[in-house]
């Protein structure tokens, strides 16, 4: 899936915002799923790991995939942090891009008088 952020079709420049939001939105519910699920993968391990019973490679391996857990989790929030600031972004550089064509665009009107 590709994230429309900007329509760059040289007639009508414009951001996308609409559909900027909602693939964002999109990309940040399919992570928040894969976090549910990885917090119940988490939760499960840790019961193992923890358990008196597990012992040797079994305790290990629970708790490598316990740290694991929590390591795709955090980058998970990272993501959708940074998809967020990536819009904010884009829309501040389209933004500036316009301004100086709005600029260069009176520049112009006054040097031909129109």
């Amino acid at each position: 899936m590709a994230l429309n952020l900007v329509n760059m079709n040289a007639d009508d420049m414009y951001i996308d915002s609409d559909n900027a939001e909602a693939s964002i939105k999109t990309v940040k519910n399919y992570l928040n799923n894969i976090n549910d699920d990885l917090t119940k993968l988490k939760i499960s391990y840790q019961k193992l790991a923890t358990d008196p019973s597990t012992q040797g490679t079994v305790k290990e391996q629970a708790i490598r995939i316990v740290e694991s857990c929590k390591k795709f989790i955090k980058n998970n929030e990272i993501v959708k942090q940074n998809l967020e600031s990536q819009m904010n972004k884009s829309v501040r550089e389209y933004a500036q891009v316009m301004n100086s064509f709005n600029e260069l665009d009176a520049a112009a009107d006054q040097l031909t008088g129109e």
